[in-house]
């Protein structure tokens, strides 16, 4: 059975934590008509399709392959870990991700998804607490298991600590995308304009498909960087990306309503709430 090379599994682990999901697809497709029952590569496919959530049945499919030739690929556990999570079978994720983690898989992702599962999904701030803390325990000086500290502190609200935890995690992976988001956040709260800027830019040279990092920008430009066409630019460049995704058009639409386009605003502003009907993020009152 030929597997992926350590270089092409790193490679893969990388562009995860980078949340290119769209080229572990691309690499992979090569490898899975060369390795037809190679574990590893459905795995990897099942947990970048899944991450895509575009194509959930295919995705089982290749977990369920993949667990079949071999029950303790770590990766496929853990895309079963988060098709059961979008399907609201929270129990069955935290049971697959858990798994996933007794295999001594190199995929540590894992415990970043048990805080987030536990804490925002389950509402158990002390199962995703004891998660934390076991993962900073197994693994003292890991990002993944810094990050999941630090992503518990961020939804506990103890703000001071998270950034300081983000940067720990930054200084060992700086290009970790979620860590280099979530620190743009706080940065931004704390008035650290230019900080949140660099964090986000960073972000974007190493997926400049992030969307999230995009409307972000974008927001920060018009709303605290006096960049207004840097905001439109940006508020442009996520809504090509990504037509459904509600903030980038809210943005816009803020661009437009200080521009006293007050039509173009409330067109914008009105294809945000079409989206998403709870969306209130950056938007004005319409009628």
């Amino acid at each position: 059975m030929n597997r992926p090379s350590p270089d092409k599994q790193e490679s893969m682990e990388r562009l995860y934590w980078q949340r290119r999901f769209r080229d572990i697809v691309q690499l992979l497709e090569p490898v899975i008509e060369s390795s037809p029952r190679d574990p590893e590569v459905y795995g990897w496919l099942a947990l970048a399709l899944v991450e895509l959530k575009q194509d959930e049945a295919h995705a089982l499919g290749f977990a369920e392959q993949a667990l079949q030739a071999d029950p303790n690929c770590g990766v496929a556990l853990a895309a079963m870990g988060r098709i059961s999570w979008l399907r609201g079978k929270t129990q069955e994720a935290v049971v697959s991700y858990e798994a996933a983690l007794r295999t001594g898989s190199p995929f540590t992702y894992a415990w970043r998804n048990l805080v987030a599962l536990r804490f925002g999904t389950m509402k158990d701030s002390n199962g995703a607490a004891a998660v934390a803390e076991r993962a900073k325990r197994e693994h003292p000086e890991h990002p993944d298991a810094l990050a999941a500290e630090a992503n518990y502190l961020y939804r506990s609200r103890e703000l001071d600590k998270a950034l300081s935890a983000y940067s720990q995690v930054l200084t060992l992976r700086p290009d970790d995308v979620p860590s280099l988001y979530r620190r743009a956040l706080l940065r931004r709260d704390r008035r650290d304009y230019q900080g949140a800027l660099s964090d986000l830019n960073k972000i974007l040279s190493v997926n400049p498909g992030y969307i999230n990092a995009l409307s972000e920008r974008a927001d920060l430009k018009l709303t605290d960087l006096n960049d207004s066409q840097g905001a439109l630019a940006d508020s442009n460049r996520a809504i090509e990306a990504d037509p459904k995704h509600a903030r980038a058009w809210a943005v816009r639409g803020h661009y437009k309503e200080k521009d006293r386009n007050y039509q173009g605003a409330l067109a914008d502003y009105s294809q945000a709430l079409d989206i998403s009907p709870q969306y209130v993020w950056g938007l004005r009152p319409r009628g």
